[in-house]
Order: structure tokens, then C-alpha cells, then sequence
């Protein structure tokens, strides 16, 4: 759960300027995020076929208007890599400085045998021109951005991992030493890690270091960490949580739904429990307090899922968007909206303004055209914008995305 949260928005009276410095402030409108496209079927250089069930599409959705429009511009293009489409395929967007990067995942079959390869990528908005900054073939590891950093670990036949670290404005390339972890944030020339090397399998430490892995710096510890918000780091507060508790079949286990919300204090080396009633959600943060939809008691029945075993599903979130002041630790309903189902990760702030995804599920209304006993159901994406300052909002449907 440890994400990169993608930000951008300026005022509307900026929209009919002509400068190109305004033209940066124009394209701070946009949210850029991934719409699911038509399945697609392509011919090899070999003969062979490759099926695109539902290939994500790198798009921008006008906070202004409620319009989406994907990136690539040819009305022709399947949007896959066989069309040389650099907007196929993402996989993750991540937006540092008004510029746009984001990594994209295709089959080559250039090579015998084919392999499965990705590339991270550059989008200038203002320019509309793209770049390849790094290119790997998927042999196991992971990856994260950071910042202006992306890392990305791979592994060899010998299960050696090798990790490195590329620079997104420069592209420069560096290599870590092997089997070195990649760090989850630096800042001030430290790196940050979460600490997993117990025999637990999950976090249960933050800490930091030199470049040079020397010295090493516990900040705070947990049972359990769930996250660290790397992305509102201010150089003074980490907001982190940690997972609670419940009894299962007579033992104590984790509860993955309640998260225990904290504030650490990086120049007094003070920890602060802030709010115990947090859940497994992401939030927004404007002028110091956090917006956000969470889990709450005894949520909304939304009907009966035929396709699981009839098995009940609800509106976890209440449609609900609450705000939090981690000063005073007071926290009030801000918003009901009964209608939505409530995204209690896709929440951002845009310059003044938060966004919310939403999902509703009509459970109510199946659909079996195939006649084989698989129910469709009616479901509305789409996207809310509400000013946290009046609550004035505005929803907006949207085509399937991510």
C-alpha cells in the first residue's frame, strides 16, 4: 500500500493565457489516470496472435469540465504496443514537477523466446512529446517512484536481486549494490526503509540511513506497520499507521480493516497516536487537514452478489467523506453522499480541490445475456470534486478506470 499520489490543479481564470509558462498552469486542470480500452487482438512479426482483454490506456481527466481524453492523439491507434502506441499498457502514473512518468508493461516478441519486458517512461504536457527513460525485462523484484527516483529490483537465475535507481529528470541510470532493498523515500540525503527482516513477513520498523547504508536511524516502531505517507512529508511529520487487532477462532491477529493512525515528530523523535478509529484508507490533504472515506460500522447492504456464492455485499465507506485535524485530533463528518460508493484509495488533492473516485454497483439488477449463469451488472464509475472550504461538490461519470 505504499503509493505516489498524482497532483495537479491552478485556477481557471489562468485557462486563456498563451505564455508558456501559463501553459504549464493550464495543463494543472488535468489528473491524469488510466481508462480500461476495447480488447484488442494483434498479429505478430511471427504469425502469431496476442490478445488485449482490457488494455489500460494512459488519459487526463479535466477537473474543470468532467471530460476524459487519452493521451495519444492518432484516431486510428489500437492503443498497444504493435501500433508503437507510447501511451499503452500503463501500468502506473506518476507525476513529479509538471512533468508526467509513468511505467508501461508489453509482451516482445522480438526475441526468441518472447519475453515479457517494461519501460519506464517520460510525458511532457506542455511539449506533448514522450521519452523512454529505462527499459528491463520482468524477472521477478518490484518497483516504486519516489520523488524525482524510480527503482526498480530485478532477480537473476541465481536469485541474486539487483536493484536501480533512475533518475527522472537526468534519466541517469545508477546501480545499487546487489541484493540491496530499495529505499521507499529519501529526503535531506537519507533513505528511508521500512524495516521487514523479521521472521514475521510484514514491517515492523521505519528507519533511515545514509546513502551509504551507514548511520542507521530507528524512527518508530509497530506490531505492524500499514503505511508510511512518504508523498505529505513536510521534513518535520511523518503520518504513518499501524495495523490493530482482533480475536479470530480464540487468538489475537491482525485487523487489516483498522488502522491506528499516527504522527511522528522527526526533530523531537516524538511518536503521536492521532486518531484509533482510522481504516485501511488513503486520504487528501489541504491547509493541514486530512480528507478521506474509511471504513465505517454497520455500512449500507448494496444487494446480493449471484457470481460469489450469493454472498452480501455493502457500501464499506458509508458514502461518507470525512476530515480529520491531526492537531487537534477532532474528526467530523464533512460530507454525506448515501449514492456513492466511495474509492478509500483514489483521493487526491488538486490545488484547492479533492477528488474522489466512486463505484456503484447496481447488485440489484443482473444481467445474463450470455445465458451461461455469470451476471453482469450495471456499474457507474466516475469521479467527485468537492472544495473542502464550502463542500460545494460535483460528480461526474466517467468510462471504466483505474
Amino acid at each position: 500500500m505504499k503509493r505516489s499520489m498524482i497532483i495537479i490543479i491552478l485556477l481557471a481564470c489562468t485557462l486563456f493565457s498563451c505564455s508558456s509558462e501559463n501553459a504549464a498552469i493550464n495543463d494543472s486542470i488535468y489528473q491524469y489516470i488510466r481508462v480500461i480500452g476495447d480488447s484488442v487482438t494483434v498479429t505478430t512479426e511471427s504469425g502469431g496472435t496476442i490478445n488485449y482483454g482490457s488494455p489500460p490506456i494512459l488519459s487526463r481527466f479535466n477537473t474543470l469540465t468532467g471530460s476524459v481524453t487519452p493521451l495519444c492523439a492518432d484516431p486510428l491507434c489500437r492503443h498497444v504496443k504493435e501500433d508503437d502506441c507510447p501511451f499503452a499498457d500503463v501500468e502506473r502514473i506518476h507525476v513529479y514537477n509538471g512533468m508526467v512518468y509513468f511505467l508501461s508493461r508489453y509482451h516482445d516478441t522480438s526475441t526468441i523466446p518472447s519475453a515479457y519486458r517494461a519501460r519506464v517512461c517520460s510525458y511532457d504536457p506542455i511539449n506533448t512529446k514522450t521519452a523512454v527513460l529505462y527499459e528491463y525485462e520482468l524477472t521477478g523484484g518490484g518497483y516504486r517512484f519516489g520523488e524525482n527516483l524510480f527503482f526498480v529490483t530485478t532477480r537473476d537465475q541465481e536469485d541474486t536481486e539487483h536493484t536501480v535507481s533512475v533518475d527522472l529528470v537526468s534519466g541517469k541510470v545508477t546501480k545499487l549494490p546487489n541484493n540491496t532493498e530499495a529505499p521507499s523515500f529519501i529526503y535531506d540525503n537519507r533513505y528511508y526503509y521500512y524495516d521487514d527482516s523479521n521472521t514475521k513477513g510484514y514491517p515492523t520498523a521505519y528507519y533511515s540511513t545514509k546513502e551509504d547504508g551507514s548511520d542507521k536511524q530507528v524512527h518508530f516502531t509497530a506490531d505492524c506497520i500499514a503505511i508510511v505517507y512518504t508523498d505529505i512529508f513536510d521534513g518535520r511529520y511523518f503520518i504513518w499507521g499501524e495495523y490493530g487487532k482482533k480475536e479470530s477462532n480464540g487468538k489475537e491477529v491482525l485487523n487489516t480493516d483498522h488502522v491506528i493512525l499516527h504522527r511522528y515528530d522527526l526533530k523531537k523523535d516524538e511518536d503521536k497516536t492521532i486518531n484509533e478509529n482510522f481504516s485501511d484508507s488513503y486520504f487528501a490533504q489541504y491547509e493541514g487537514k486530512l480528507y478521506y472515506a474509511k471504513i465505517v460500522e454497520n455500512p449500507p447492504l448494496l444487494g446480493i452478489d449471484l457470481n460469489d456464492n450469493s454472498k452480501e455485499r455493502y457500501n464499506a465507506s458509508g458514502g461518507i467523506i470525512w476530515e480529520f485535524d491531526p492537531e487537534s485530533c477532532e474528526e467530523r463528518i464533512f460530507l454525506e453522499l448515501p449514492g456513492y460508493t466511495l474509492d478509500r484509495v483514489g483521493i487526491e488533492c488538486i490545488n484547492g480541490r479533492i477528488v474522489i473516485d466512486y463505484r456503484n454497483v447496481d447488485y440489484n439488477n443482473p444481467l445474463d445475456p450470455d445465458n451461461d449463469g455469470w451476471y453482469d451488472y450495471p456499474t457507474e464509475y466516475g469521479k467527485i470534486i468537492f472544495d473542502p472550504q464550502s463542500g460545494e461538490y460535483t460528480a461526474y461519470p466517467l468510462p471504466e478506470f483505474h
